[in-house]
């Protein structure tokens, strides 16, 4: 995906972040995605925001605290309902491009807050894009 948006002056990086502490604040953002981009001034911004996505919470038998303990991981509603502890590779994909398409037509659309690239800027019922 890092090639397709280089054209547009867009950088992915990954960072993978080690919680040192256990409360119930870090392990709830245990699995958390988020998208941040300072350079076309977007802050840190969880996935599911960025796509209306329901957030849940549901026991893993992999996820356990030092002491043996479980504890719930954060889950994501696709758009059939489905509880999703795994980030769906087209999830990370359409977040990453709505913030991609919003950062070149914010200046010019006049709306700041494309809903859907897919379907553009612009005014539909009279034909017109930006």
């Amino acid at each position: 995906m890092a090639p397709k948006l280089e054209p547009m002056d867009i950088k992915l990086k990954l960072r993978k972040v080690i919680l040192d502490e256990i409360s119930q604040d870090t392990l709830m953002a245990g699995n958390m995605v988020t998208i941040q981009s300072p350079e076309i001034d977007v802050e840190e911004t969880p996935i599911e925001e960025l796509m209306m996505l329901e957030v849940g919470f549901a026991e893993c038998d992999s996820c356990t605290v030092p002491d043996g303990g479980g504890f719930p991981c954060r889950t994501l509603k696709d758009f059939d309902g489905n509880e999703r502890m795994v980030l769906p590779e087209e999830f990370f994909m359409e977040a990453t491009l709505r913030v991609a398409f919003k950062s070149q037509h914010e200046s010019n659309c006049g709306c700041s807050d494309c809903s859907s690239c897919a379907s553009g800027c612009g005014d539909e019922e009279r034909g017109i894009r930006h």
